[in-house]
């Protein structure tokens, strides 16, 4: 499966992220995630490949978990349910 991206190049892989525990633990973000996420974003803040957000953890409504996740590594992480 290819996805095209950004500047319209496509790419054929992308990354998938736990949330809850791997880039955040309670509401403290890691230093490390948030320096990962700097190498994965253009200058303007947008992904240079596919990135996908998932948790188990059901306790936030899941666009709520996008706002937050936006506020601690100072990028846009957008919600888009997919069924």
């Amino acid at each position: 499966m290819f996805t095209s991206f950004q500047d319209g190049k496509r790419v054929d892989f992308g990354f998938l992220f736990d949330i809850d525990g791997v880039i955040v633990r309670g509401k403290q973000v890691l230093p490390q995630a948030r320096e990962a996420f700097r190498m994965l974003v253009t200058d303007l803040g947008k992904f240079k490949i596919p990135v996908l957000f998932v948790t188990n953890a059901g306790n936030t409504l899941r666009q709520k978990k996008a706002e937050a996740l936006s506020e601690w590594l100072g990028l846009e992480v957008m919600y888009i349910c997919i069924k």
